[in-house]
């Protein structure tokens, strides 16, 4: 058993799923590189393009929401971006879902008979230097083929 390109229905929860997720939205492997040009050009403006994997190539999106705004974990400060997935056939090494100069968030995922599953973190900035939040679970259900639209719709909890 391995990852697939696909779409992924996803969660994160603390302490573990399901549950009362903290974020949910949409996870997208591609097996090609996914460039800006593929956005529609309203989008283009909003999605944080090369943030999530600068210097490597984007073959993932995603379009997460928060289900509160002040909640206490990086996932999903950046609604809608680009990142990078890679690693043996069923693991992914790191995948990240928020980076900045001083802060990310950045999860380890392996592969399960439905999807993925796996353990994600913030680290940095309002955590401290060199320091991580709590461990968050980090779920994904396959829905299907990769759909990169998925990747640039807003939608609300």
């Amino acid at each position: 058993m391995g990852f697939e390109p696909g779409t992924y229905q996803l969660q994160v929860c603390r302490p573990s799923c399901p549950g009362d997720p903290l974020v949910m939205g949409y996870l997208v492997l591609l097996d090609q590189v996914l460039s800006p040009a593929d956005f529609p050009d309203s989008l283009r403006r909003d999605v944080s393009f090369g943030l999530l994997d600068p210097g490597g190539s984007t073959n993932a999106c995603f379009s997460i929401v928060r289900r509160d705004p002040n909640i206490d974990t990086y996932a999903g400060i950046d609604p809608i971006a680009l990142t990078h997935w890679d690693g043996p056939d069923s693991i992914i090494q790191f995948i990240r879902f928020y980076s900045s100069a001083d802060a990310g968030y950045v999860a380890r995922l392996h592969a399960t008979p439905n999807g993925f599953a796996g353990e994600g973190h913030s680290w940095g900035f309002g955590y401290g230097r060199g320091k991580s939040g709590p461990a968050e679970e980090v779920i994904g259900h396959r829905l299907g083929a990769p759909e990169p639209g998925r990747c640039y719709k807003r939608w609300a909890f």
